[in-house]
């Protein structure tokens, strides 16, 4: 008989002192877990008409679905993995986007470096002048030549 009461003081005081429903319920929201309430409700609204001048309006709402969703962590992580994924996918798609731009763009410049050849003009500067030089010593030994009268 002694065991019996023990075994149901044991029993009473492990069920006021336990966990209760509230620290579950904390625990699964610091866990990452989301409650979603869901209702949708159906507006009716009769109208009726007495004697041609009164008015009766009789509204009555109706809940048509009532329901509680609850997400755990992993469930949520996997919505978070997806949304990050889609965005990976979108700066992939704008580097590329960039890497094609860049190209066209460092095209156009060869295309106009090429034009732009400065430093041939500087070669046929200098190349001129050495000709004139020569051609202008030339031009002085045929002046000072005697010429026969």
């Amino acid at each position: 008989m002694r065991i019996f009461i023990a075994y149901l003081f044991v029993i009473t005081f492990y069920l006021l002192v336990g966990c209760s429903a509230q620290k579950h319920y904390t625990k699964f929201l610091k866990k990452g877990g989301q409650i979603n309430c869901i209702k949708d409700t159906l507006l009716v609204i009769d109208t009726l008409v007495l004697d041609g001048d009164t008015l009766y309006t009789l509204r009555r709402e109706i809940v048509v679905k009532d329901s509680i969703s609850y997400k755990t962590r992993w469930q949520t992580r996997f919505e978070y993995k997806t949304i990050k994924e889609q965005g990976k996918t979108k700066r992939v798609y704008i580097r590329q986007n960039n890497k094609s731009e860049r190209k066209q763009i460092k095209q156009v410049q060869k295309n106009e470096r090429s034009k732009n050849k400065w430093w041939l003009w500087l070669l046929i500067g200098f190349i001129l002048a050495y000709v004139f030089r020569y051609s202008f010593i030339i031009i002085k030994a045929f002046n000072n030549i005697p010429l026969k009268k």
